[in-house]
């Protein structure tokens, strides 16, 4: 089996003065395994939510993430979390029927 190797990305967006960054406004981490890409840790500065930062950090990963060949972004939010869904709903992600399964690693278990 030969794939890409996995990668990531962290992406923080700044707003500032005549191009002099002073302060994180938003954040957002990308990861790929070659095939599909993931969306995880979007962030917005709580005052300054709203703004339209949320979907333009989401725009930059998908490009990005675009650009490494990836053809499909996923996320995962909690079921109860109706406003982070209604976001992802807004710029254009849906709901699919899947089964998320996890097992917590222990020390001896590795």
């Amino acid at each position: 089996m030969c794939r890409r190797p996995a990668s990531s990305e962290l992406w923080v967006g700044v707003f500032g003065e005549n191009e002099s960054p002073t302060m994180v406004v938003a954040t957002i981490m990308t990861g790929s395994d070659g095939h599909r890409g993931w969306l995880y840790y979007l962030a917005v500065d709580q005052k300054l939510q709203r703004n339209g930062f949320a979907c333009a950090m989401v725009r930059y990963a998908e490009n990005w993430l675009a650009g490494q060949g990836v053809r499909k972004v996923e996320l995962m939010i909690r079921d109860d979390n109706n406003p982070v869904r209604t976001f992802y709903k807004r710029v254009g992600y849906e709901t699919e029927p899947r089964i998320v399964m996890s097992r917590w690693l222990k020390d001896h278990d590795i």
